[in-house]
Order: C-alpha cells, then structure tokens, then sequence
C-alpha cells in the first residue's frame, strides 16, 4: 500500500492488526437536510459537531453546543449516541475524536461525524480512542483519506482501518497506565494556571516593597 502501509514497530508482539469493521460498528452522521433546524437554542437536543470534540485526550467542549428541537428526535433517533461511543471528525480536522461518556449518552451527532461503537468483548472503548488519538495512527488514518479540497472520511475507509488489537487484559492496562497520566498531566497543568495567575499579585507584592525583595549580589 506504499506510504499508507501501517508501521507498528513499538507494538507489543500480542497484539494482532484487525479491520476496525471487525471491532467495532461504524455509522455515517445524518444529511444536513435532517438538521435543518440546528441552532444556538438552549433547550433541544445537543448534536455534537467538529468543533465540540476534543476536550483533552478524547472530551467534548460543552460551551458551544447547538441542538435541534425535542420534536425532531425521533427522526433523528437511528443517530443517538450511547456511553463509550467514539465520535470522529469526518471531514476537515480529521483526527478529533471524543469518548461519549455516560452524561452526553442520548445526544446525536451530525453530519461531518463518524460514530464508532465498539463491541467491548473485543476492545475496550477508552483503549480505542487512546490508539484512534496516537500520532502515528492519525498521521495513517490522514494518509487514508479521500482526496479533494478538504479531506474526508467515510465509513468505508474507517471500517478496512487496521488497529492493533492486544489482549483484553493489556488493553485495560494499558488503560489505567494512560489515565494515571492523563491525571498527572492536568494536575500539572493546574499548578502551572495557579502560577501564572499568582503573577500580577507577585509582581505587584514586589513592586510595593522593592527594597525588602531586592535581589543582592554577593
């Protein structure tokens, strides 16, 4: 397959390539014609778009959601999301991914979204979505996109997609190992934000009494 062929030379030799269509369920989003009432309202419900994933390591940003009215679910109902779904930018910003969690459970997704259900006898979600992130997956899943002026998926390509597939029991631990650093991660960050916003009232401390905070040689 020349440059799209997959190099897995870190993984581990347990773990077997299998076609993500044998893992998982892939589903295309809905035609924009049955979104024709989407909009910055604030009751409805949400539909979960480009812009709204990735939040951290696979999260959705909340601040912008658009919804469409109760009265058009049902319509829309074959697109309604469950807890541990991965939703995927199809087009553009191919990549973006976010683990549906058990809160956004019975949200939709739209139209420029791929929706991967995976069948958790064979793969965890949350290990899904850490290898669906890795750089060398996604610089792979870009190399297999359509062609044109913006590249795309379709489900298709994202079914014949291999993915290194570990034993349950490493997946799960491979899980916790990343989670645990996900955890340090944004501890650190906290403590970098609480740092920088000590700054002014540092420097202003400083400035008051420079005299009793100067730096002395020798």
């Amino acid at each position: 397959m020349g440059s799209t062929q997959m190099r897995f030379q870190e993984t581990p030799a347990e773990a077997g390539l299998r076609r993500l269509q044998y893992l998982a369920d892939v589903a295309a989003g809905p035609s924009g014609s049955l979104l024709g009432n989407l909009s910055n309202r604030p009751d409805g419900v949400p539909v979960l778009s480009p812009q709204d994933l990735g939040d951290g390591p696979y999260g959705v940003r909340e601040n912008e959601l658009r919804r469409v009215p109760w009265a058009d679910y049902q319509k829309l109902g074959r697109f309604t999301l469950q807890e541990d779904d991965l939703v995927l930018v199809r087009q553009g910003s191919i990549g973006r991914l976010a683990l549906v969690t058990a809160k956004q459970s019975g949200w939709l997704y739209g139209s420029s979204c791929l929706r991967v259900r995976p069948n958790q006898e064979l793969v965890s979600a949350p290990f899904l979505a850490y290898y669906l992130s890795h750089p060398p997956v996604q610089k792979s899943l870009l190399e297999r996109a359509l062609p044109g002026t913006v590249p795309s998926l379709n489900t298709q390509v994202l079914n014949e997609f291999p993915v290194a597939v570990p034993p349950l029991k490493r997946q799960l631990q491979i899980v916790g190992t990343m989670t645990a650093l996900e955890d340090s991660i944004a501890a650190q960050h906290a403590i970098v934000e609480r740092l920088k916003s000590l700054r002014p009232a540092v420097l202003d401390e400083l400035m008051r009494k420079p005299q009793q905070h100067a730096y002395r040689n020798g």
